[in-house]
């Protein structure tokens, strides 16, 4: 019975399919219209933590971040983090179907507008898995 039970864990761990989203928005700065990115990585059989890759609009990799909740539900994935120690926090949405997007950073208790964008499967590769 121990065993098949250690037998079943193993599996499990085993059985990780990582997946990575590329996810990118606009935002307004100034007069200007920019584009920056999130990297999402994750396991695809509804992980609970994914780690995430904070590019600006250079396409600078500018924060990592590991540990974000992620929640799933039939047509979405929220991922939720901080950064800064804990002074910016997000929300992310992701439609499991379309792979739209949504950003909302709070900091000091005010929400910002939403960004959004669109999502892309994007290939796992050594550099982007912590």
């Amino acid at each position: 019975m121990r065993l098949l039970l250690f037998l079943t864990l193993l599996s499990s761990q085993i059985s990780a399919e990582l997946m990575s989203l590329k996810c990118e928005y606009e935002f307004k700065s100034g007069e200007k219209l920019l584009t920056s990115s999130n990297i999402f990585i994750f396991d695809k059989n509804e992980g609970a933590t994914a780690d995430v890759e904070q590019y600006n609009y250079t396409g600078k990799l500018v924060n990592t971040i590991g540990g974000a909740s992620l929640i799933w539900s039939p047509s979405i994935i929220t991922i939720k983090y901080s950064s800064n120690n804990g002074l910016f926090q997000y929300i992310d949405v992701i439609n499991r179907v379309s792979l739209t997007y949504q950003t909302t950073l709070t900091t000091g208790g005010r929400s910002s507008t939403p960004d959004k964008g669109q999502c892309k499967v994007n290939e796992v590769t050594p550099k982007n898995v912590f």
